[in-house]
């Protein structure tokens, strides 16, 4: 493909006027809505505003501390779930929202520091990732071929048995949509 690229504004993608309502308090509550609790510094990050301290103290946000001491806000109707279940695996493309909407000082909620040179690269890549309870332990990539594709996980330390078995089936129910008519599907561990 070539040629000139296409450019549009936002009212003519939409096919209406933008509500020009909605401010920052807004942005901060679909922000919450998708990832909270998060701290004012995570939203700064993911929104590249700046100066959202006074913004989140007039909304009525729940506020909660962080096992370090950081302070997060949340939604009053948010619901938490219970610190005991243990969260599902999952894998995250490139670029992942999750991995760019924490600032990197709190990047450690999801991450340990010692990984983040394996996923953020010197050049800018962010690399794809496996979660296991929440956490990055891991990438992943699809190797492909004519009538094959295999996803290739490389843990940064074993993980138990019933995890690794759920890492399993969730990359063969990942590879069922990424290759939807290759013949041969697998998951190999590097």
């Amino acid at each position: 493909m070539g040629g000139q690229p296409a450019h549009t504004s936002a009212e003519a993608w939409l096919g209406r006027p933008l509500d020009g309502a909605a401010g920052p308090a807004e942005m901060v509550r679909r922000y919450l809505a998708a990832y909270g609790p998060a701290s004012v510094m995570d939203v700064q990050q993911w929104s590249g505003m700046t100066r959202l301290g006074e913004v989140v103290r007039g909304m009525g946000l729940r506020v909660f501390a962080t096992e370090d001491g950081t302070e997060v806000v949340d939604l009053p109707e948010a619901v938490l779930p219970d610190p005991e279940v243990p969260a599902p695996v999952r894998y995250l493309a490139e670029f992942d929202n999750m991995l760019l909407s924490f600032s990197a000082r709190t990047r450690t909620r999801i991450m340990a520091d010692e990984h983040r040179g394996r996923v953020f690269t010197v050049n800018g890549i962010i690399k794809a990732t496996v979660l296991v309870d929440g956490f990055v332990r891991g990438l992943w990539r699809v190797a492909s071929g004519r009538d094959e594709a295999v996803l290739e996980v490389e843990l940064f330390a074993p993980v138990p048995a019933a995890q690794r078995a759920e890492l399993e089936a969730e990359g063969m129910r990942m590879l069922e949509l990424f290759a939807p008519s290759v013949q041969v599907r697998g998951v190999r561990f590097v």
